[in-house]
């Protein structure tokens, strides 16, 4: 019985840790897009070199003179930069209410960026720093038809599309001239586990569930007594 006993309270504790870290990975992942916002600062955005958020559900992409790929991250209100070999360069958040938006490149390979939310429109260099804003914007609705969707025809001839996987894993092709496709840009397999807004939820979820067998061993002989009496006085 004792011994019963022990393999219980061993089996709880580590039933409440792996729940406890479960729960939060999932609130936090669920939470980014709503907590980035804080961050994106429309005349001054912070641009960074090590903080990489994973691609989650791409808005757009577009690449520039020099083959650096450019993706706008729905999910974490963020703007971010590869190679052409799908190394992580740069990114800056960007004030785009939480909703999609579209980027472009132009001939002096300056980015282009319109939200949906608030009718904004942005222009930053390519090292991330802003060179123009309007808010709302008084440009042409039928201009928007140069931005990028989940598609982009680089000037090298390439064409360049979003794939969503299943759980929102993204990743980004290359189709040469010759129609040879190559996967250029996907997330490190640690990323993939904090993706929003999957597999975050499938994490919490699980985080709870485990909560519920932990729960039920802590009181397991609470519950039993319930359940008899129950039972005793139904009868």
């Amino acid at each position: 019985m004792k011994n019963r006993n022990s393999e219980n309270r061993r089996s709880v504790k580590i039933l409440n840790w792996f729940s406890v870290f479960f729960l939060l990975v999932g609130i936090l992942g669920f939470m980014a897009s709503p907590f980035c916002t804080f961050f994106t600062d429309p005349d001054d955005p912070k641009v960074s070199s090590w903080l990489r958020f994973p691609l989650g559900d791409p808005a757009s992409l577009a690449v520039d003179s020099e083959g650096n790929l450019y993706c706008g991250l729905i999910p974490y209100c963020r703007i971010q930069v590869y190679s052409p070999e799908g190394k992580f360069i740069r990114g800056w958040f960007v004030d785009n209410g939480g909703r999609r938006f579209q980027i472009k490149i132009d001939e002096e390979d300056k980015l282009h960026v319109h939200t949906v939310s608030g009718n904004r429109y942005f222009i930053f260099s390519k090292e991330g720093k802003l060179r123009h804003k309007e808010i709302p914007w008084s440009g042409e609705r039928s201009s928007l038809g140069s931005f990028s969707q989940n598609d982009y025809k680089g000037n090298d001839g390439n064409i360049y599309k979003i794939r969503s996987q299943v759980f929102f894993l993204s990743k980004v092709v290359k189709t040469d001239a010759n129609g040879n496709e190559s996967v250029v840009l996907s997330d490190p397999f640690f990323l993939c586990l904090v993706n929003a807004p999957f597999p975050v939820l499938f994490w919490g979820f699980l985080g709870a569930f485990l909560y519920m067998i932990k729960y039920y061993l802590e009181n397991m002989e609470e519950i039993k007594r319930r359940n008899n009496l129950f039972w005793e006085t139904s009868g």
